[in-house]
């Protein structure tokens, strides 16, 4: 694997963890807390519902043009122009399916002025990321690994200005959706001024024999996309839709999500780390077994330890996030800490599919989840509240991660190393055992954290459940 490569990725992954996490963690949350869990709930039910067909927006165009542009970077006035005019097709369709379905579940002149905003939002952020495309193909690493980040940095000026600096009176809900747009419409000014120097004599001919091969070619990916952003994204629209105070509960609903959220970008961010080593592997035929192992044991023990923290200390971290008691809400944060060990499984071993092309299973496998969590989500939601939802995603990451999982191991007779599984295991038992020790100790509950933590890396060096070298010499490949 290029060296450079993968001090720029790193980089990336580096500046999104500064980033992004304070994002969700300190802007996001005070926003909730400011303008309360009614108002907030509305708009997290409206953003998941924005987030459904956002997959039609990129359909695959920016894997395809950041690859292209890297071997022709000759040809991107030619290239851009065209694939401009399929962005803005794409676009159309995305509006005219999200107002279709948004017009089937009811939704009233509220919903719809802000749902139209979001969906601004949701084009902006695609705007940004085809432009994006064109500077990596470029290789200016590092200043796309800049501007990945530069809308989040707007968003936290704005939103800082608005929450903590008080200059327009109490922050407002719609405040925090504008200064998004803002913020995506300033970003993508500065994308395309990065690359203006490079759009020379720009054609604007429509290539209908392009167009057709291309969504050919990148619709298995694009319906892999809308299938996971269903079953991810569904729970906080059915929340709404199905609760009597829905608006209160999907923001309950949003207080836990967000710190399951937040590791998720961590978690993405790994995956997105994985798949060109994954795909190197493939293309030399060489066993991928070593880097599986390697990956799922790096991830999952951070996921386990995040697990437990959140089981154990579930009312601390709540009263701390959102200032307020809620035993619905520390259940929700459980069962969703719970249900991202599943979803780190699902990382690593879906990347390896997607690496090796397996998108006509993994597709069935999204469908599937699709229905079940939808099923889930009917018949808990309605009994149980936020809580059944966090049930219903349990269970779904469950299945998914059980399906990828069987499916390497079938397919292409993938082992996982048996001594290493005990080891997992028994640093389960002591991630698990341990905050009942040292709930009898009479200290402050950020001690204990760093007590389990300490004790948790000790157990992983003293163990030797993975090793740095081992990792460095698999990525200098």
């Amino acid at each position: 694997m290029n060296r450079k490569f993968i001090i720029n990725l790193i980089f990336a992954v580096g500046i999104n963890l500064l980033i992004k996490p304070f994002w969700v963690l300190g802007v996001e949350r005070g926003v909730q807390n400011a303008v309360g869990a009614e108002q907030y709930g509305f708009y997290f039910s409206l953003f998941s519902f924005s987030f459904l067909f956002n997959v039609i927006l990129d359909f695959g165009i920016n894997n395809y043009n950041s690859t292209f542009i890297a071997k022709h970077p000759q040809l991107l006035s030619k290239k851009f122009s065209q694939l401009a005019m399929l962005k803005l097709i794409l676009v159309l369709v995305y509006i005219i399916i999200t107002v279709i379905v948004a017009f089937g579940m009811g939704y009233d002149a509220a919903h719809f002025q802000l749902l139209m905003v979001l969906c601004m939002n949701q084009i902006l952020s695609f705007a940004i990321t085809y432009l994006r495309s064109n500077i990596a193909g470029l290789q200016y690493f590092i200043t796309d690994s800049l501007l990945s980040v530069l809308d989040r940095l707007l968003m936290i000026l704005f939103c800082g200005l608005l929450l903590w600096g008080h200059v327009f009176g109490e922050m407002k809900l719609e405040w925090f959706v504008y200064s998004q747009t803002l913020s995506y419409g300033i970003t993508m000014f500065v994308c395309f001024l990065v690359l203006k120097t490079h759009l020379l004599n720009l054609s604007w001919k429509w290539n209908k024999a392009f167009t057709v091969h291309l969504i050919k070619k990148s619709y298995p990916y694009a319906l892999l996309g809308i299938f996971m952003g269903f079953y991810s994204k569904m729970d906080g629209v059915l929340i709404e839709r199905l609760l009597p105070s829905g608006k209160t509960e999907a923001g309950h609903y949003a207080s836990a999500y967000r710190l399951f959220d937040a590791a998720n970008m961590i978690a993405v961010l790994f995956a997105g780390l994985l798949l060109p080593i994954f795909a190197r592997i493939t293309q030399r035929k060489e066993q991928p077994n070593a880097l599986l192992q390697l990956s799922f044991s790096v991830i999952i023990t951070a996921a386990l330890t995040g697990a437990s923290l959140c089981y154990f200390y579930n009312h601390e971290i709540i009263l701390w996030l959102n200032k307020t008691n809620n035993t619905e809400i520390e259940k929700v944060l459980s069962l969703l800490m719970f249900s991202f060990i599943f979803t780190c499984t699902i990382y690593i071993y879906g990347t390896y599919l997607t690496a090796r092309g397996e998108l006509r299973p993994l597709n069935r496998i999204a469908f599937t989840a699709c229905l079940l969590n939808f099923t889930c989500n009917i018949l808990l939601v309605k009994s149980y509240g936020i809580v059944g939802a966090a049930w219903s995603t349990l269970i779904t990451q469950v299945f998914v991660a059980v399906c990828h999982y069987t499916m390497v191991h079938k397919r292409f007779n993938i082992h996982f190393d048996i001594p290493l599984l005990w080891k997992l295991m028994v640093f389960t038992i002591f991630q698990f055992t341990l905050p009942i020790f040292f709930q009898n100790i009479n200290c402050h509950i950020i001690v204990k954290i760093v007590l389990q933590l300490i004790t948790a890396v000790y157990i992983l060096l003293y163990s030797n459940v993975f090793s740095l070298n081992q990792f460095k010499k698999l990525i200098s490949r």
